[in-house]
């Protein structure tokens, strides 16, 4: 039985057959019956996955969900049809969806922005906590301590919100660098983060976080095992990311799959790279991130808040308030046995703004543990 993959370079799908034991490659074109018959099924309620099954039954190639999927986006498109004297088919003049993902990206993070639009924000913003590392009584303190300060800004008409930007999770066992001796149980990391999380979505208004680079380890393993077994992406998207999980468990939490995201006027950003010169890779980041407004849902940006660094500080660039907001993890083993040339830095930020997002002098500022 062949299989069916999305082949982009055209309307077709690429399909394998096994002859004398060995894999044919060809090429296969949906057929007028095969449309029809997606059709039929769709309308009768039965979900892609169902009707992929029945597909596969009724006309002897192997569909996936995927299949069923890109093919209906494909038949919603009018794929031939031409109005207005185009002299391509309509569908070519849209940006196609199921080759590039940063539409979706723009939509989720203008999604999170539009959450908070309008609204006076109190933001207190984590990173760095490399489950199952963290230090929670770090966190425990900053939470006991700011009780008053939170209450005081609640009865003011201010939201308070907690930021977990980049790297809740480690995930050092799929990681390419040495792991040492000591393995540390993926279960047990992501249940020690889901404390984290319980703790915050009781505490604050709302809870965003974002990915990190220690996080998209995750991500990362598991597509280069889709490589063998596409499949296995399916599963991923309904299974295998415990943040999803911990969205669908905890109502006010928002997850953004990506490194970036707005609230106000403020970016917060978790980058992959680094620079060795204090505070230089929030400076550099900045500079990307102000050369490409058009991205965000408000070019304004009045702050640019970075993880990723472990270091601690802020200074105003060009009006714009930069920061590196410091770490809260536990040392790992290689902290220990490879001392890096500038000491972590334990701390969080502080972004206060008003209803246009505009950022709080005064009240902005990293805080040190």
């Amino acid at each position: 039985m062949g299989e069916l993959s999305y082949t982009s370079a055209s309307d077709g799908w690429g399909a394998g057959e096994y002859k004398d034991g060995e894999r044919v490659e060809k090429h296969h074109i949906w057929t007028d019956a095969e449309d029809r018959r997606l059709i039929e099924l769709r309308k009768c309620g039965l979900s892609q996955e169902s009707t992929a099954e029945r597909l596969t039954e009724e006309f002897g190639l192997r569909f996936t969900r995927n299949a069923v999927k890109n093919r209906e986006a494909r038949i919603d498109k009018n794929e031939h049809e031409r109005t207005g004297g185009n002299l391509f088919p309509d569908y070519l003049y849209e940006l196609d969806e199921d080759v590039v993902s940063w539409p979706e990206l723009l939509k989720s993070r203008q999604k999170i922005y539009d959450h908070f639009k309008g609204q006076k924000v109190y933001i207190d913003s984590y990173s760095d906590l490399h489950s199952p590392l963290i230090d929670f009584r770090a966190i425990e303190q900053i939470l006991k301590d700011n009780e008053e300060v939170h209450k005081f800004y609640r009865n003011v008409g201010y939201k308070i919100v907690a930021v977990i930007n980049g790297d809740l999770y480690d995930f050092p066992q799929l990681s390419k660098f040495e792991k040492g001796s000591q393995r540390i149980n993926l279960e047990k990391e992501v249940t020690v983060a889901d404390e984290l999380l319980k703790v915050l979505s009781s505490k604050y208004d709302d809870v965003v976080v974002i990915l990190g680079n220690h996080c998209v380890r995750l991500f990362k393993w598991v597509q280069k095992a889709a490589e063998r077994v596409p499949e296995i992406l399916e599963y991923f998207e309904k299974r295998l990311d415990p943040l999803i999980a911990a969205k669908e468990k905890y109502k006010n939490l928002h997850y953004h799959k990506h490194n970036k995201i707005q609230i106000g006027k403020t970016i917060f950003t978790h980058p992959f790279g680094y620079n060795q010169p204090i505070l230089r890779t929030v400076e550099n980041e900045m500079i990307k991130i102000l050369s490409h407004r058009d991205r965000y849902p408000n070019p304004d940006v009045q702050a640019v808040i970075m993880g990723h660094t472990h270091q601690l500080g802020h200074f105003w660039l060009n009006d714009v308030l930069i920061a590196e907001q410091g770490h809260l993890t536990l040392r790992p083993n290689y902290n220990m046995e490879n001392e890096p040339k500038r000491d972590w830095k334990r701390g969080y930020m502080v972004v206060v703004m008003d209803e246009q997002g505009n950022v709080n002098q005064k009240q902005s500022r990293t805080v040190p543990v």
